[in-house]
């Protein structure tokens, strides 16, 4: 019975990250033909849902004091300023181009990441997680808001999705990625570590 319970429990999560059409609800076919979702919600369940259990690993304080240590990084534009720290990509599975990102973030004033880019990946976008029927399941959003409280991006969380990560990020371990916030602000190439786990 547990079996049959972790079976359903996967099948729940490639069928939530699948992109679909909105008429039909059928996941769309990319430029080769095959359902797109197929192997990113593959990749989703075994590098983002792999790490649940760290989501709330890390308090409120811990990340306050991530964003005052020596790896911090602080960027700042027309009355608004933005402090990063603990990026990393968890490794991908061998043979795989799509990876997870996680950060913490604060921003001064009230803001919203809105756009992830990277010249190291074909594109990143922004992923959340939620409970469904007891099911975890994870969405695309087009937005994630910050503000003076940090925000922790984590496995089992709220988290980038690197798709197309190149060979040359792969072999230097480490992957270049901009961050548009909605005020205008932008964090240009942020340098995101790629390990096999959460650095120390």
């Amino acid at each position: 019975m547990r079996a049959l319970l972790a079976a359903a429990s996967i099948l729940a999560l490639l069928t939530a990250c699948s992109p679909e059409d909105p008429a039909s609800g059928e996941a769309r076919p990319d430029a080769s033909g095959a359902a797109s979702g197929d192997h990113d919600a593959m990749d989703h369940a075994a590098m983002d849902h792999e790490g649940a259990g760290d989501a709330t690993g890390m308090g409120a304080s811990a990340a306050a004091d991530l964003l005052t240590g020596p790896q911090s990084v602080t960027v700042e534009a027309d009355g608004q300023s933005a402090m990063f720290a603990g990026t990393w990509i968890r490794t991908p599975p061998q043979g795989r181009d799509v990876a997870a990102g996680y950060l913490v973030v604060r921003t001064q004033n009230p803001d919203a990441i809105v756009e992830v880019t990277s010249p190291d990946a074909e594109r990143v976008e922004l992923h959340t997680m939620t409970m469904d029927d007891n099911v975890m399941r994870m969405r695309r959003i087009d937005r994630l808001e910050t503000g003076p409280e940090p925000v922790r991006l984590a496995p089992g969380s709220d988290h980038l999705m690197i798709f197309g990560l190149s060979e040359s990020a792969r072999t230097n371990a480490a992957a270049r990625l901009t961050l548009t916030f909605e005020s205008g602000l932008v964090a240009e190439e942020l340098v995101f570590p790629i390990e096999d786990a959460m650095p120390e």
